[in-house]
């Protein structure tokens, strides 16, 4: 069940980043001042060295203080993948001991953050330690952050189970369930259901890790008597998060009845989880390996871990030996007992591969975290006993891991002797398979032949599809604009398209899921439907919605598309966009601002869209583009990345719009030095003169 882990992380983060209803956001928002809703703004935005800089400058200027400068470093380098400064912050955070009240919520949440990280990094008793501190001083600091209070109630029980105390656990779940009982009492909010039902999951979760089927059948029947409420509240705003909670909760059940030996029960809660959204991503498909590896299903739970390597390279920068424990080795052992010997064989290769860099990383970042709890702690002989252990565990993990594959190796070269044996019969079958090569011979001119058309009709098609995107662009007075479409290849999924409505310019850039001609042919359906809805007049936010209801009926293969829809008054040069899922432009010379995302185009019917504006672009660069260009990768895979995307816009303000597109296009072409492109490319620039 560890693997639902970065399920539930997807769903906090959309509804911390939902425009202030998340729990950051959500509690003492009397506390915050103008300075902490700057860096707010550049968490929320992902501009995490901007929040950094902003946390220095602030602390300098006495702004801040270092409890709140810290606290707000520990989120930047921990969303940065800097888990290591990221924990030494809110270890300065916590070591203040004249904490000013308007900072009191800083400090606790340093310390909930801090002992989160510490107790995913395996440090049970550090986590517990940091946890119950806080805890203590929850009272008597005098604030009233509900959410902090219940979630460290469930860690310190979650330290409590990981220790080998389950009587203490079960009263720390207990009281947890009190604080949200009395929560709910006095507030319905969807804050307080939200906590209730991510707090229910996560103790059924950990009961199940422990086969504590009855338990984890208990805290499912809570989380499912909030669900109601829980749907009602957040279901037309966020139903793939509500979603996402359901899933959680049916595979809980699942397994847990899989574990009670109630079989028809658990087959029918799994038919369900696989009627939610989640079951079809890469997170769902990988958590509903774990009930497939239970009953038994082991060429299902094969397909399912299939997947884990894109799902790893899309959330993890680096993979670690839990990465190794929690899904590679699993995967190896599903491979094996569905008798798929030769990709056993790749999973253990990639297993040997994948351990040496693990454990540099975990030695390097044992010792650099050891070195900032002595500095901020001075416990030196507390440190070396918690290290001493913890290193203890992973070797003898490490040892298991080992141990298996040597075994694995063992079966086979056990199962290649016996093949070389069965390989002189087969001599036998050569002698007439050279026939066959014969007439195959004679084959391949007709193949060569067919392959060529294929080639040519190819050719064709990209030729019609470039001929669906304009490529002479409007005279129209104090108008410059420029766009240009490189497919990745013969035909792709990239699209932009324009339309002029008197003085009113319809415009858009999507990228359409996928590549080839799948992709080729949803993007042609997308740009009609721009053009025939920009011909109606409506605004971008209603060509959303009337876009997605198209795309999405009988979309049966989940494809969507990213786009960014705009519409520029030509004469007061007013803005008016929509943003579904797509990357944000650049006006001027820095990323546009967003409260709305969005989802993309096509994937569930009766979506809502939200539209934004910009009250006056005139004189203004507004480039747009798809990730064919920030994602741009060289040989030894390194990104084009934003900030040389900015650099160069910086260097083109005196440049027209072809120029521009013109000197972008050459330079993601010299950065990749020769490697072929790995997406389409789109790049659409735009500046209204006055």
């Amino acid at each position: 069940m560890k693997k639902i882990a970065p399920i539930v992380v997807t769903v906090l983060t959309l509804f911390a980043c939902s425009g202030g209803e998340g729990t950051r956001l959500r509690f003492n928002k009397s506390k915050f001042t103008q300075a902490d809703t700057l860096i707010r703004d550049a968490l929320g935005t992902r501009n995490y060295q901007r929040a950094l800089t902003l946390a220095d400058s602030l602390e300098q200027s006495g702004d801040f203080s270092s409890v709140r400068a810290n606290n707000y470093r520990g989120d930047a380098y921990s969303s940065l993948g800097k888990r290591v400064e990221g924990k030494e912050c809110y270890w300065r955070a916590m070591a203040n001991k004249d904490i000013a009240s308007r900072d009191l919520w800083c400090y606790q949440e340093a310390g909930n953050s801090l002992a989160r990280k510490l107790y995913l990094d395996g440090d049970y008793e550090g986590a517990l330690r940091v946890a119950m501190i806080v805890m203590a001083n929850i009272d008597s600091l005098g604030t009233d952050n509900e959410a902090n209070s219940i979630g460290l109630e469930a860690l310190i029980g979650y330290c409590n189970q990981a220790l080998g105390k389950p009587r203490q656990a079960k009263e720390n779940y207990a009281q947890a369930y009190r604080r949200v009982s009395q929560w709910l009492e006095r507030d319905t909010s969807m804050m307080a259901l939200l906590w209730g039902v991510e707090t229910y999951n996560s103790i059924a979760a950990k009961y199940l890790e422990n086969h504590e089927y009855d338990e984890a059948m208990r805290w499912a029947d809570r989380t499912d008597s909030l669900m109601p409420a829980f749907t009602e509240s957040y279901g037309s705003r966020f139903p793939e998060g509500v979603d996402t909670y359901r899933a959680t909760s049916i595979l809980i059940r699942a397994r847990a009845a899989l574990g009670q030996g109630h079989k028809e029960e658990a087959e029918r809660a799994y038919a369900d989880y696989n009627h939610t959204d989640c079951s079809q991503t890469f997170g769902g498909k990988i958590c509903a390996a774990d009930y497939l590896m239970d009953a038994h299903r082991y060429a299902e739970a094969a397909d399912c871990y299939a997947l884990a390597d894109q799902f790893m390279a899309t959330y993890y920068a680096d993979i670690t030996l839990d990465h190794i424990k929690e899904t590679y080795i699993p995967k190896l052992r599903a491979n094996l007992k569905a008798g798929r010997k030769d990709s056993a064989l790749y999973v253990a290769r990639q297993i040997t591969e994948l351990y040496d860099s693990a454990l540099i990383r975990y030695k390097s970042s044992a010792a650099t975290e050891l070195a900032t709890v002595y500095d901020t702690q001075g416990k030196e002989c507390k440190i070396a006993e918690q290290q001493t252990d913890l290193l203890r565990q992973r070797l003898w993990g490490i040892a298991g891991v080992l141990l298996l594959i040597v075994t694995f190796f063992a079966v086979y070269d056990l199962y290649r002797r016996r093949a070389r044996r069965r390989l002189a019969a087969a001599h036998a079958d050569l002698e007439s398979a050279h026939s066959d090569l014969q007439t195959a011979y004679a084959k391949l001119e007709e193949t060569t032949a067919a392959k060529e058309r294929i080639e040519s009709e190819l050719r064709i098609a990209r030729g019609i599809q470039m001929a669906m995107v304009p490529s002479a662009f409007p005279h129209y007075n104090g108008l410059d604009l420029y766009a240009e479409m490189t497919p990745a290849k013969e035909v792709g999924g990239d699209l932009y398209c324009f339309v002029i409505q008197g003085d009113k310019l319809y415009f858009c850039v999507g990228d359409v899921s996928g590549k080839g001609v799948p992709a080729s042919l949803f993007m042609a359906q997308s740009v009609r439907l721009f053009q025939l809805f920009a011909k109606e007049g409506l605004m971008p936010a209603d060509i959303a919605c009337r876009m997605n209801e198209e795309l999405a009926e009988n979309n049966d293969r989940g494809m969507f598309v990213t786009m960014f829809i705009g519409l520029a008054d030509l004469s007061s040069g007013r803005l008016d966009y929509c943003n579904c899922g797509h990357n944000p432009p650049v006006i001027d010379g820095a990323f546009l601002e967003m409260e709305y995302q969005n989802r993309p185009l096509g994937l569930w019917k009766d979506l809502v869209f939200q539209g934004e504006s910009v009250k006056d672009i005139r004189k203004c660069q507004v480039l747009i583009y798809t990730d064919g260009l920030n994602e741009a990768m060289n040989p030894v895979h390194e990104r084009f990345g934003d900030e040389r995307l900015i650099q160069l816009m910086a260097q083109s303000v005196s440049l027209d719009a072809q120029q521009v597109i013109s000197k972008l296009s050459k330079a993601v072409e010299t950065f990749r030095e020769g490697a072929e492109p790995n997406d389409d490319l789109t790049l659409m620039l735009l500046r209204i003169k006055a």
